[in-house]
C-alpha cells in the first residue's frame, strides 16, 4: 500500500487522471486482498469518480473492483447496478494511452466478465446464466499465448465456475467430489 501511495503522489504530480484513478484501483485491489471490503468499495468508488470522464478501460476496471466489493458486503443491489454501468459504458470505449500499454494499465473483456461473474458468485448466485458466463471467462483465459492472459484470473475464472456449478447443486461438475 505505500508504494501504491508514492504511485498515487507521482500521478498526481504528473496530474494524468487516468494513472490517479489507476493508483486508487490498486489501492482497492489490496484493500480486497486484504479482507478490508469497505476499504476496497472506498478507493475503488473513488477511483471511479476520477475516472467518470475518461473513455479508457481504467474507469471499467474500477467499477469492477467497486461490484467486487460490493458483494462481499453484502450489497446486491449496488453489484447489479455497477455491473450494468460496467457493461453499458464498455461499448462506449476508446483505448487511452494506458490502455496501449497493456497488462494492468487495461482491462480486457475477459477480465471484466470474470470479475462480473465473481461478485454474483461472492453473493452465492449459481444458475445456468451465471454458469455459461463463468464458462466464457474460463475460455477467456485458457489460452497462455494470448495478451491478456493471466494465470491468476485462469484460476479465479475457474473456482467461480466451480463454485456456480456447486451453489446449483452439480457436486460432480464443479470438480468438489
Amino acid at each position: 500500500m505505500t508504494m501504491t501511495r508514492v504511485a498515487a503522489s507521482c500521478a498526481g504530480d504528473a496530474e494524468h487522471a487516468g494513472l490517479i484513478a489507476l493508483t486508487d484501483g490498486l489501492k482497492s485491489l489490496i484493500a480486497y486482498w486484504a479482507d478490508k471490503p469497505e476499504d476496497a468499495f472506498h478507493y475503488a468508488s473513488q477511483g471511479t469518480d476520477t475516472a467518470a470522464s475518461l473513455r479508457g478501460t481504467v474507469g471499467l476496471w474500477l467499477l469492477g473492483l467497486q461490484a467486487r466489493a460490493a458483494a462481499v458486503l453484502g450489497d446486491e443491489e449496488t453489484v447489479r447496478t455497477v455491473n450494468q454501468a460496467a457493461a453499458d459504458r464498455r461499448e462506449r470505449v476508446v483505448h487511452d494511452d494506458l490502455d496501449q500499454l497493456g497488462g494492468l494499465f487495461t482491462y480486457a473483456p475477459e477480465k471484466q466478465l470474470y470479475y462480473a461473474v465473481e461478485s454474483e458468485v461472492l453473493l452465492g448466485h449459481g444458475d445456468a446464466r451465471l454458469a455459461a458466463q463463468a464458462e466464457q471467462a474460463v475460455l477467456g483465459f485458457s489460452d497462455p499465448s494470448s495478451p491478456n492472459w493471466a494465470f491468476g484470473d485462469l484460476a479465479g475464472s475457474q473456482f467461480d465456475l466451480a463454485l456456480i456449478r456447486l451453489f446449483s447443486g452439480d457436486v460432480e461438475g464443479s470438480g468438489m467430489r
